[in-house]
């Protein structure tokens, strides 16, 4: 398996290694380490008495042409604890916001999708704004399955591979 130095915002970290799928090598010890779980769900390690998140470091490590300074890095997955290589891409904070998931709080688990109620009649809202492109699409619709084939199409056209539809 394949390790490298580490690396993070133009500074290699002394004296240890990283493979893709995050193993994080000390060079002189040997001792591996998988890093360790916060309670956000994401891993870190520490390294040096310093907090370094598991995600940007193999990203950075492995892209080290890439500066990460007001980067994101995204799971594409969505999950946090899949650190592989393959599973991380860079991110603007608004890209990385596209693809949330759906609040906990949301009563159709269907986002961007609200229930409006007018004159005793129950419309299903699409809302979606896309800043990037100066688009705000607000729209009614009668039936829910409509409202969520309407949201899929423009959310995906908007958002492209960071489209998460809940």
């Amino acid at each position: 398996m394949e390790f490298k130095k580490c690396f993070l915002n133009g500074v290699f970290i002394d004296g240890y290694l990283i493979n893709i799928d995050g193993i994080l090598k000390n060079e002189k010890t040997g001792r591996t380490t998988e890093g360790y779980k916060n309670k956000n769900g994401y891993f870190h390690y520490t390294i040096k008495k310093k907090n370094y998140q598991k995600h940007r470091l193999i990203y950075n490590s492995f892209n080290i042409d890439i500066n990460l300074i007001n980067l994101q890095i995204d799971h594409i997955d969505n999950d946090r604890g899949n650190n592989n290589i393959n599973n991380l891409r860079v991110a603007t904070a608004r890209q990385n916001a596209y693809n949330r998931k759906t609040p906990l709080n949301n009563k159709l688990n269907n986002k961007n999708i609200s229930i409006c109620k007018k004159h005793n009649k129950i419309y299903y809202r699409v809302c979606i704004i896309c800043r990037e492109k100066n688009i705000i699409i607000d729209t009614a619709f009668k039936k829910l399955e409509d409202a969520e084939a309407y949201k899929a199409e423009k959310i995906k056209l908007l958002f492209g591979e960071f489209s998460r539809l809940n």
